[in-house]
């Protein structure tokens, strides 16, 4: 800044700080207008007009400094919040990268989607009805003689996963599998239930075991049978969803829409 400039840069700070204040927004005005001037001291040379002489002249300059320092204070803070975005993880995603898909992980998905609907559905039944069966309704022409309640098909799904899912790894399935029929005298709607969920808790910590050098390597079903460890799991899925049909018919029969049915 020029000798020039200088002094009048300080002739009109002193005209400011010997003006009357009558009341304190005016006193607040003036120390915006003394807050300003010094900013308009620190700009670049290239910035400013040659030369200051009136009052007027000096608040347009303040006026167009505080653009200025306000264009500057915005360009400021979006390169901060772009450098941070730039730096962090998005809101909700995942800070470490998914494991790739393994033969365990991709059967064990299957289990987890019939499982879902298998307890939804039996959770869906009223307890009153776990003793349902078609031949109940007396349809002329049908024969449901002998066929399954809607209890004795969960009980059934569960000891089946047992028996086909142990020799996966070996371990002896529990002695209530009572030869894929389950308990005979469990006939509550909630120990059915925790039944039919322990029994996929077997599947998912067999299934775990699961690799491609054991895949087909032969073994022995529970029934005697060669067979290997890919066929067990992926037929004990597809054998609880045959049953879970059955049971989606004994929900509908009952005035009920099944759960994975329901808001389509």
């Amino acid at each position: 800044m020029s000798d020039i400039e200088g002094k009048a840069a300080r002739e009109a700070a002193s005209a400011w700080g010997k003006e009357p204040v009558s009341n304190g927004r005016e006193h607040m005005s003036q120390r915006g207008q003394r807050t300003s001037f010094q900013l308009i001291r620190s700009l670049p040379r290239g910035l400013l007009p040659r030369k200051v002489q009136t009052k007027k002249e000096q608040l347009n300059l303040m006026k167009q400094s505080s653009l200025l320092v306000t264009a500057a204070l915005s360009l400021v803070a979006a390169s901060a919040f772009a450098q941070a975005t730039k730096s962090s993880p998005a809101v909700g995603a995942s800070t470490s990268t998914s494991s790739p898909p393994t033969i365990a992980s991709a059967i064990d998905r299957e289990i987890s989607l019939v499982q879902k609907e298998v307890v939804e559905a039996a959770e869906a039944m009223p307890e009153d009805k776990f003793d349902f069966s078609p031949e109940k309704l007396n349809l002329p022409g049908s024969d449901y003689k002998t066929v399954r309640t809607f209890g004795e098909q969960l009980k059934h799904i569960a000891a089946s996963n047992y028996l086909i899912w142990s020799p996966i790894t070996g371990e002896k399935p529990p002695d209530t599998v009572n030869d894929g029929k389950g308990p005979d005298n469990m006939k509550a709607k909630a120990e059915i239930i925790k039944f039919v969920k322990d029994s996929f808790a077997f599947g998912h910590k067999s299934v775990a075991t699961l690799n491609s050098s054991n895949l087909v390597e032969p073994i022995t079903s529970s029934s005697g049978r060669p067979t290997t460890r890919l066929f067990l799991a992926t037929f004990a899925a597809a054998h609880c969803f045959d049953h879970y049909g059955q049971m989606i018919e004994y929900l509908r029969m009952n005035g009920i829409v099944p759960p994975a049915s329901r808001g389509q």
